[in-house]
């Protein structure tokens, strides 16, 4: 994703949720997302097994 996709993305999600992102915080948000983006490509490099099971969802 460029930047200026993910500043839209930012953008429409924190909009969505009704939140407003204060411009002193806005350039910390997009290298948080940058950060997630490049741990998930980390995890999903490595597929799990068929034979590894979600966890069981508990509900009260």
């Amino acid at each position: 994703m460029n930047d200026q996709d993910l500043e839209t993305y930012i953008q429409l999600a924190a909009a969505q949720q009704g939140l407003d992102i204060d411009p002193a915080w806005r350039e910390s948000v997009i290298a948080y997302y940058r950060l997630s983006a490049r741990m998930a490509a980390v995890l999903e490099e490595h597929p799990l097994p068929p034979v590894e099971e979600p966890a069981p969802v508990f509900s009260a």
